[in-house]
């Protein structure tokens, strides 16, 4: 009962300062910051390219965001003391890690906020159903009413124009979207006054020990066998040391991944597809679901469209929609194309076979150790899986054409 009790004042404590944290933020923010128009993360930071970052609003958000993370984690270590239920812990994990994530990346640093965010959305609403199964009544029930309002007002968010969608709807789902994530609080509070149990020192070291152990096996194999493969997926020893166009600017502090893919089309016919990329002109030819998670509302193109295909150095090309853009720096038809040091080039093999390589400059090597293991463990990866993702779909377009 007493390590329960600890769980639920950490995580009524944890809930409680991030919901008056908002309200004395939005007390400091501006006149004109509204819920039904804004994003609650605006109060720490707006999105580049024009960041906004007002005083004491932003010390105030970021601040309570990582203390009431770092309070979930430890109330959801407690927790699993007790029940031992996985479908309750990882959800409740990935919440806390959320809201940490949320804290030390405001939205002007573009993935990883956005990245956190999400986490933090999606976890949170799973989390407060999935722990209907450790609460009795009412609470369970409430739970499952927050979580689900959570789940549709990210569907809403993602998936449905707001175009369509009312301003008072929006204006709905966002507040209940945020008192949803903090519900956690009423239910688990109730759960710590009707469990009986203690947690034993030795559990908590065998906990320890093994979770290292099992981290530290998995890094291993990560850094040997499967980091060095996707870093350079597809592309010869040739191709990794070749000169390329803006290499000499690329600073030789960053970490540099060079991927390659074999096109059965002449560069004439790739050329087209990669003109037309961007989030505000064919998409980025990868898994346009996927990137939708993030709210970049894609579309991939699936016919060339003439209007995009006389790209200038100069030339705005966005990520995703409301998200940072970066300029064309390099520009020449049918043979490379840069948006700002992240190079495609083609490379004729035959009149009829193309080798598409893309260049991509990215974490400086001097970080910190939290920023690397965030960049190894979730950024490169994930930009991985888009990148090829996006040759394999020119490549299928292209061949089709």
């Amino acid at each position: 009962m007493v390590i329960l009790k600890r769980a639920g004042v950490l995580f009524f404590l944890g809930g409680s300062i991030v919901l008056m944290s908002i309200i004395t933020a939005e007390a400091f923010y501006p006149a004109g910051y509204s819920t039904a128009k804004s994003q609650i993360s605006d109060l720490g930071s707006t999105v580049p390219p024009a960041s906004l970052i007002y005083q004491p609003s932003a010390r105030i958000f970021n601040g309570t965001m990582l203390m009431a993370g770092f309070m979930v984690l430890i109330a959801t270590w407690y927790l699993h003391q007790f029940f031992r239920k996985w479908l309750v812990t990882i959800p409740l994990s990935l919440f806390g890690l959320g809201l940490v994530g949320i804290g030390f990346f405001p939205g002007n640093h573009v993935p990883y906020h956005n990245m956190s965010a999400m986490l933090a959305f999606l976890s949170g609403g799973v989390s407060a159903i999935t722990a209907s199964t450790v609460s009795s009544a009412p609470f369970r029930y409430f739970g499952i009413a927050f979580g689900l309002i959570v789940l549709t007002d990210w569907f809403t968010a993602v998936f449905v124009s707001e175009s369509i969608v009312p301003i008072h709807w929006r204006w709905w789902h966002r507040t209940m979207g945020r008192v949803s994530d903090y519900a956690v609080v009423d239910w688990l509070w109730r759960v710590s006054d009707e469990c009986k149990q203690h947690c034993q020192m030795k559990q908590i070291k065998q906990f320890i020990t093994c979770s290292f152990f099992l981290y530290a096996c998995i890094a291993l194999a990560y850094w040997i066998f499967i980091h060095p493969v996707y870093m350079n997926w597809g592309a010869t020893s040739a191709e990794i040391a070749m000169n390329l166009p803006e290499d000499e600017l690329r600073s030789s502090d960053r970490i540099i991944s060079t991927r390659a893919i074999t096109i059965q089309a002449p560069r004439e016919k790739v050329w087209p597809w990669i003109a037309q990329t961007g989030q505000n002109r064919g998409g980025f030819n990868s898994y346009y679901w996927l990137e939708n998670l993030f709210g970049a509302k894609m579309v991939n193109a699936e016919k060339i469209h003439p209007e995009w295909q006389t790209p200038m150095p100069g030339d705005t090309v966005y990520l995703g929609k409301n998200e940072p853009y970066i300029f064309i720096s390099l520009a020449k038809p049918t043979d490379y194309y840069s948006l700002s040091g992240w190079l495609f080039y083609l490379q004729p093999v035959d009149e009829n076979t193309t080798r598409l390589l893309i260049r991509y400059p990215s974490m400086a090597v001097k970080q910190s150790k939290l920023m690397k293991i965030y960049y190894y463990g979730l950024f490169e990866p994930l930009h991985f899986i888009m990148e090829a993702g996006m040759m394999m779909g020119i490549k299928q377009r292209a061949e089709k054409d």
